[in-house]
């Protein structure tokens, strides 16, 4: 029969201690009790101890986390403990506790079914605990615990971790430490069961917990022999309990304030250089925060501003996501806001886009951050696709114009620009399941084609005709996509009507080594985020230049803008 009930040996502890806990942060009571929690571990994983026992680290930890929670105000440990565990597990709410039950529930729920428990804790109230030997025992009943296994040492160590999350934000999120104190508590309830199980095997004795608990805390401090705690803040007898030592020589120095101030700065700059700058982190960076919502927002205006007279409609667009964004721009440390416009950062790339077609400043329009986000997101894709059916009599060397692009790509100094997908032999299937997979810019071809049209493959690599103007019923259905390159003979031979924005295509024969030239050159030009234009214009370039003054037999096709 207990003597005292828990509440009872809660504000007992608590007011021994009252004094020491007073002057102490919570933080530093917490350390305390993650010490004698880190002795209960230990022992647990049998490291032997010779000045310590399970059975003192045991009540320790009760004695620890009694005055944590007195530190917080909790009134009643007694409620606290059982409104989350009312004599059931708090997940399965079952008795004892059903594994796969309890699986279940925590496989579809952030948390615990709050209504189902409030109401277990009303119809159980008369089966509440009293003495901590009753709550060690409830406990056993909802937890059956087996003494060759160290589930409650391992789930302990979990659970601190858990409880310094509610801990550190208890001020303002209170709700979170009335969950992670029960649990906490149901631990070292857990270790006990498994000791007591133990205890009783190996010596045929039983452990009584609360007296082995008054006899280390009799209403008084025994290091002190006070009513109310007087011993230093840190005891000598506890110096070394469990950290280990390591000398420190008379002239070494090891420690420092403010050490990192001289050259933090310059060695953040290096580690952002080293790990390839902004643009590499760029995707992680708060839209809704800080510099990076002042960036966005001055993009917006000023790059309104830029295309107002190329694209009003989508100025007064990027002046509105900025009245948007301004209004719901978030504290650092927030999560992201949900009422971000999601799509401010691809309307800023289109943006950017025409900006630079129409030889704005881009380089002024922000700051560093905000224009590499920009950058970043304004990539150019491009989905290549190269077929040789295997029953031609000239067979086209596909394979060696995709390497050639690729390595156009790697050697410019903005790669990053361009970001490409590649299908080789492709069939019709293929292309379409393509793009309704992902979205793309540019659709490049190469191959064969022939008057109005170009030879993608069938199932079996057999050539398969397409024409022109299936092909652009096809790409309408993707309006991303800005343009398509048709590097085949004859491809846009009689055709007057643009596929997408821009086509580019030929309307006669050309040579291999020709298309590749051009190709090469092209990218060469996107890379450098150039106009399609200019891209063209370079493309036809390294055509002269690589082959004695030939060009291409180009077609170029533009879309007229719709007007707004």
């Amino acid at each position: 029969m207990s003597k005292f009930r828990l509440d009872e040996l809660y504000r007992m502890t608590a007011y021994v201690y009252s004094e020491q806990n007073f002057h102490r942060p919570v933080s530093a009571t917490f350390l305390h009790f993650v010490e004698v929690c880190g002795m209960l571990t230990a022992l647990a994983r049998k490291k032997k101890r010779e000045d310590i026992s399970f059975e003192d680290s045991l009540c320790k930890a009760l004695g620890w986390f009694f005055p944590l929670m007195a530190k917080c105000g909790v009134r009643s440990v007694e409620k606290i403990i059982f409104r989350k565990f009312p004599y059931v597990c708090p997940y399965c709410r079952k008795c004892p506790h059903q594994d796969m039950d309890c699986k279940n529930v925590k496989g579809t729920a952030s948390t615990v079914d709050h209504p189902s428990l409030r109401k277990k804790e009303t119809e159980n109230i008369e089966h509440m605990p009293k003495g901590l030997n009753d709550w060690q025992r409830m406990f056993q009943d909802i937890y059956a615990r087996d003494p060759d296994h160290d589930r409650s040492a391992i789930g302990l160590m979990e659970e601190l971790g858990e409880l310094a999350e509610a801990l550190r934000v208890f001020e303002r999120h209170p709700r979170f430490l009335a969950g992670e104190a029960a649990d906490t508590f149901s631990y070292i309830m857990g270790l006990a069961n498994e000791y007591s199980i133990r205890k009783q095997v190996e010596t045929e004795q039983a452990f009584d917990f609360e007296k082995e608990y008054l006899s280390r805390y009799p209403g008084l401090c025994l290091a002190c022999g006070n009513p109310i705690c007087t011993c230093p803040s840190v005891p000598a007898a506890t110096i070394g309990r469990m950290a280990k030592e390591l000398e420190i020589g008379p002239e070494e120095d090891l420690f420092s304030s403010h050490f990192y101030v001289k050259d933090g700065r310059e060695l953040s700059a290096k580690v952002l250089k080293g790990v390839g700058g902004f643009d590499s982190i760029v995707s992680k960076l708060p839209v809704d925060k800080g510099q990076m919502s002042s960036s966005i927002l001055v993009l917006c205006y000023r790059l309104a501003d830029a295309i107002f007279e190329f694209d009003p409609h989508l100025s007064q667009k990027l002046k509105t996501y900025a009245t948007k964004i301004s209004l719901n721009q978030t504290s650092a440390g927030e999560k992201h806001s949900p009422n971000t416009p999601e799509d401010v950062i691809s309307i800023l790339a289109e943006a950017l886009r025409i900006a630079v077609a129409n030889d704005k400043d881009v380089e002024g329009l922000s700051d560093s951050l905000g224009l590499h986000l920009i950058k970043a997101a304004s990539k150019f894709k491009v989905l290549m696709i190269g077929v040789s059916p295997i029953e031609d009599d000239v067979q086209l060397n596909v394979a060696k114009e995709a390497r050639a692009i690729k390595q156009a790509i790697r050697l410019s100094k903005q790669s990053e620009l361009i970001e490409f997908d590649e299908l080789m032999s492709c069939t019709i299937d293929e292309l379409r399941r393509q793009l309704l997979d992902k979205e793309y810019d540019l659709i490049h071809f190469f191959g064969h084609g022939f008057e109005g049209g170009v030879v993608l493959a069938d199932s079996e690599s057999e050539s398969k005709e397409v024409r022109i103007d299936s092909l652009r019923a096809l790409v309408q259905c993707h309006p991303t996509i800005k343009g398509v390159l048709l590097n085949s003979c004859d491809s846009l031979k009689g055709v007057e009507e643009p596929i997408a924005e821009f086509t580019i295509g030929m309307v006669d024969e050309i040579d291999d080594e020709h298309a590749i030239s051009f190709a090469v050159g092209f990218y060469d030009a996107i890379c450098t985020n150039s106009t399609v234009q200019r891209a063209i214009d370079e493309g036809q370039n390294n055509v002269r230049l690589q082959h004695n003054g030939a060009t291409l037999p180009l077609k170029v096709l533009k879309r007229e803008a719709k007007a707004h």
